[in-house]
């Protein structure tokens, strides 16, 4: 029996095969009495079987791309959704990152002007300018402030260095979550290469019913024995 691969095909076929009834035969007859034509009679063209070489073919692209349809969209939507979750991660670091370097930058001026601070009032002690209830005030002013400066510079190394640790762990995930979209972008390419080669390799072929059937059978009898192989070769391998 001949079978069409897909049956989007037979649509095709059927189209192609009333088009072709409907032509007109050059050589049909005329009826003197009524001077009509003959009903024409037109040779269906043969449809040219796929042999079983195309046939295995075919039945390899058509399992290959029956097979990433099923796994690889929800490993494609996985990696997508952790995309977006890292570009999120790594919006938030670099915002910290852009805060911690205004921080720094403040922290740096206000140090410098305590540090301006503490010449000017040096001077003024040893110059004696200053009365004692003055120096003490000054004195302490100056401690207070110090102190400040010192809590704020303490509590930015601390955030710092938390930030320094988040950023190298979303770095640690960065890293294989780039490196898997290599091979990822390599079996949607390789998908949609099988795409093309099924349409233009095997859709609208006809086939023999018999010859599909003892292909896929002796495909079927291969697997089977390199599965038994490998497992063989696991179990040898094991008891050593």
């Amino acid at each position: 029996m001949k079978r069409l691969l897909i049956s989007v095909a037979v649509v095709a076929l059927v189209s192609t095969l009333a088009q072709a009834q409907s032509t007109v035969n050059p050589k049909a007859k005329v009826d003197p009495k009524n001077n009509k034509v003959s009903k024409p009679v037109v040779d269906k063209p043969k449809p040219i079987l796929m042999s079983r070489n195309q046939i295995r073919e075919c039945q390899e692209i058509e399992e290959r791309i029956q097979a990433e349809d099923q796994v690889l969209p929800p490993v494609v939507k996985a990696w997508e959704a952790e995309h977006a979750e890292l570009l999120a991660a790594l919006a938030e670091s670099n915002k910290t990152a852009d805060g911690l370097n205004k921080a720094g930058a403040d922290l740096k001026n206000d140090a410098e002007a305590l540090g301006k601070l503490q010449e000017a009032l040096n001077a003024e002690i040893k110059g004696g300018k200053l009365k004692k209830d003055e120096q003490i005030k000054k004195i302490k002013d100056f401690e207070e402030s110090r102190a400040a400066v010192q809590k704020r510079i303490d509590d930015f190394n601390t955030q710092r260095e938390a930030y320094g640790q988040n950023k190298a762990k979303l770095d640690q995930r960065i890293k294989p979550h780039d490196a898997a979209k290599i091979p990822l972008n390599e079996r949607i390419e390789a998908l949609a290469d099988d795409r093309v080669d099924f349409k233009s390799k095997c859709a609208d072929r006809t086939y023999e019913e018999a010859d599909w059937n003892a292909v896929k059978a002796e495909r079927t009898r291969a697997k089977a024995a390199a599965d038994a192989a490998s497992a063989a070769a696991a179990a040898a391998s094991a008891a050593k």
